[in-house]
């Protein structure tokens, strides 16, 4: 709710609670990262989207996050090991178009937040 309502860093706080609650929930720190994302915070996001992958989160939605993160920053050569590991998640998918990417790429902050938001809501359940 407080992602939705601009509050990004009481947003953030919360999923750092959530966090402090459950260390090995990955959709928390999918979560925060969608917010830093959005506040063009990539280090940050870079390291959330990281954690959830490495917590085994069956969301290959943070692997594509990898790879945007890594392009945006000039890392080059990691986003394209990313984006093959992306693309090896998605069964029988060979290759992404360029509209697959520019509709996710293109996904406004507030889709991103609405989607926290029931995140959120099942979370705190």
């Amino acid at each position: 709710m407080k992602a939705a309502k601009g509050d990004l860093d009481g947003a953030i706080a919360d999923c750092a609670k959530a966090i402090a609650l459950k260390p090995d929930l990955a959709e928390a720190y999918i979560n925060r990262g969608f917010i830093r994302y959005d506040s063009h915070d990539f280090t940050d996001a870079l390291f959330d989207f990281r954690k959830a992958v490495e917590l085994g989160s069956s969301n290959n939605y943070a692997r594509f996050w990898l790879w945007l993160i890594r392009a945006r920053l000039g890392e080059t050569e990691a986003a394209t090991t990313e984006l093959q590991t992306y693309l090896a998640g998605r069964a029988g998918v060979k290759q992404v178009s360029v509209l697959d990417i520019y509709t996710v790429y293109s996904t406004t902050a507030q889709v991103r937040l609405e989607h926290f938001n029931k995140r959120c809501s099942r979370i705190s359940r």
